[in-house]
């Protein structure tokens, strides 16, 4: 699910962040209803390809934080 993701899940659960959400494997619907919701979407992929929750993030007038990876420079630098 990501490098170092259990790190990070780890330090979520000890924070007891219960406005945080951690999605793995979400239907369309659900991921479209909590970005519609979100005031933020993060993403710290290293590998991702188009990341569509980031594309509908900001579809969504959503603020979005997004890792420095190639193809995140290539496809979001003008908008993030």
């Amino acid at each position: 699910y990501g490098w170092k993701s259990k790190k990070v899940k780890k330090i979520l659960a000890l924070k007891s962040i219960s406005r945080v959400r951690w999605l793995s494997n979400a239907c369309d619907g659900s991921v479209q209803n909590l970005i519609s919701r979100a005031k933020l979407v993060v993403s710290t992929s290293h590998a991702e390809g188009f990341n569509l929750p980031v594309a509908e993030a900001l579809l969504n007038n959503c603020n979005v934080l997004i890792s420095n990876n190639p193809v995140h420079c290539e496809l979001y630098k003008k908008v993030v």
